[in-house]
């Protein structure tokens, strides 16, 4: 009984803190998702034309040619980049394009919908950055506590914020590197934690 009721007030604990880790994800979000449409319909940033061709060119030819930047944010973008566009045209079949486009007119305003797909999908990759800041923290701080601050003032991080609004590589970047981070720390915390990948 001493054990199923402290097997009951930890799940308690668990589902307390997920439920302020989601809530720091959500802000995380917000702040992140808050100004995706900045500069336009002007491209004030000189990299974000040339990952949103680079994606774009993968109609063409499923090789980007080009191995100065890494590849799967790219075919990620190119999946939603052709999803956006049948549901586009499945709008158009059903003629309900002029109501749609009375509302949002953006969604026919090619190329620049296709910047603002990329920089939603990093405003979202960059908010899910917290998880795994979260879980490194539990492992080097030792303190779940702790591991929530660091979510919250990651959350935060000006340089990252303004980054995860506009289509580049360094928001999906930071995200696999934390990713890696994690699983390097359980590693050296557990080295027979590679069996059960």
């Amino acid at each position: 009984m001493k054990n199923l009721k402290s097997w009951f007030l930890k799940f308690k604990d668990s589902i307390f803190e997920n439920k302020i880790l989601c809530g720091i994800f959500l802000l995380a979000l917000l702040l992140r998702v808050l100004g995706t449409s900045y500069g336009f319909p002007a491209i004030l940033n000189i990299d974000e034309p040339s990952f949103v061709r680079s994606v774009i060119g993968l109609r063409f030819n499923l090789d980007p040619n080009r191995f100065d930047w890494p590849h799967t944010h790219l075919y990620i973008n190119f999946i939603l980049y052709t999803l956006f566009y049948y549901f586009r045209v499945f709008l158009q079949i059903l003629n309900l394009r002029p109501y749609i486009e009375s509302v949002l007119p953006i969604i026919w305003h090619d190329p620049i919908v296709f910047y603002f797909i990329s920089r939603i999908v990093n405003a979202f990759i960059g908010a899910l950055t917290v998880i795994p800041v979260f879980l490194s923290s539990v492992i080097l701080l030792k303190s779940r506590k702790l591991a929530l601050m660091s979510a919250l003032l990651f959350s935060f991080i000006p340089f990252h914020v303004y980054d995860s609004h506009l289509a580049l590589l360094d928001t999906p970047m930071a995200f696999w590197v934390a990713w890696f981070l994690y699983f390097s720390l359980r590693i050296i915390k557990n080295p027979t934690f590679y069996i059960f990948l």
